[in-house]
């Protein structure tokens, strides 16, 4: 088990600190995009975009932690590594790579406030993003966040190319279908089939209250830990 967190430590490492500089990347350019509104006119406020992009930054790091799932399954397990030692010392470095990344996200964030304070001084911060940096959020974030990239990277290990074009889909129609056909249908007025089911699904969502959402998500992040489980259990092995 120690012998496995301590390869997981080694395996990941490439990955924090690729994931950390890209996180810095866009970092930098949300701020450069900020400086360039405010010196071209077109805004007479601040705000602090760069860490809102810095978070976008937390989001790639999420694929790298279910890509290492689903790649590194296979190839700790001809290393003869048991799967229940893979999964236990993924989950722990995961969890503590993902803490240190969210420590420079927070360093970002406040490095964000001082740089408009420094150099917008004259400017009033319209926008504070500061909502995404509250420590019950980012707790969240790192255990929900880990959890779920673990699942889905168990799925492709599991299922291969079936499971990336169904989720694929999946995120297609959720994000980028459903969204535009409820636009056009509140836009134009007109009732089509789709817009409907999108209209249709926006209301029973946002009509869900907070407190069962939260027992949702809780029963969720269970399934998905011991769906992981299953999955790593059956998970073929490939030469």
């Amino acid at each position: 088990m120690l012998l496995s967190i301590k390869q997981q430590f080694k395996l990941q490492w490439d990955n924090l600190w690729q994931f950390a500089l890209i996180m810095l990347g866009m970092f930098v350019v949300g701020f450069i995009i900020v400086s360039v509104l405010v010196a071209t006119g077109v805004a007479d406020t601040t705000a602090t975009l760069a860490s809102l992009f810095a978070v976008l930054g937390l989001g790639f790091w999420f694929f790298g932690v279910g890509a290492q799932m689903s790649i590194g399954l296979n190839n700790g397990i001809t290393m003869s590594r048991t799967r229940k030692g893979y999964l236990a010392a993924h989950y722990v470095v995961s969890l503590v790579y993902t803490v240190a990344q969210c420590a420079l996200m927070l360093l970002l964030f406040q490095l964000d406030r001082l740089m408009l304070r420094t150099f917008f001084s004259h400017l009033e911060l319209d926008v504070d993003f500061s909502v995404f940096f509250g420590w019950k959020v980012l707790l969240l974030v790192v255990v929900a966040g880990v959890v779920v990239a673990s699942f889905l990277g168990a799925l492709l290990a599991r299922y291969g190319k079936t499971a990336f074009w169904i989720l694929w889909a999946i995120w297609m129609f959720t994000f980028l279908v459903l969204p535009r056909a409820s636009e056009a249908a509140a836009e134009s007025g007109n009732a089509t089939i789709l817009g409907m089911i999108a209209i249709r699904v926006v209301e029973f969502f946002t009509s869900i209250p907070l407190s069962t959402w939260k027992v949702l998500g809780g029963v969720g992040l269970v399934v998905c830990l011991i769906s992981n489980f299953l999955l790593v259990r059956k998970t073929a092995v490939t030469n």
